[in-house]
């Protein structure tokens, strides 16, 4: 999980039953003080930094599949592995953060 600066929010990272060694994480975006999942806030944007033919806006996995939202809370994001990320927020400069690596999660349960 990592924490959004200057934000009650953070963005947390999980392998969603999925086989981690396909290289795809998922993330969410988490309220600390609430203590659950959180759609993203409107104004939010994450977009791949890099690297070629990967650039790009991340949607949300319901707004790819059915064109729709989540219910409230269940708003999930799929990415492949160790890219780097930008969220963009209104009036506040652009976080920049990594996906985890596969690597990372093998170093976590060695």
């Amino acid at each position: 999980m990592i924490d959004i600066p200057g934000d009650r929010l953070s963005i947390r990272f999980f392998v969603g039953g999925m086989d981690c060694r396909a290289g795809i994480w998922f993330f969410d975006f988490y309220n600390r003080l609430e203590r659950s999942a959180v759609d993203a806030p409107p104004g939010y944007a994450v977009t791949i930094v890099a690297p070629a033919g990967l650039a790009g806006a991340i949607q949300s996995i319901e707004q790819v599949s059915t064109g729709e939202g989540a219910k409230p809370g269940f708003e999930k994001f799929a990415v492949v592995e160790s890219v780097q990320c930008s969220l963009a927020r209104h009036g506040k400069h652009p976080f920049l953060f990594q996906i985890p690596s596969r690597t990372s999660l093998d170093n976590q349960f060695a």
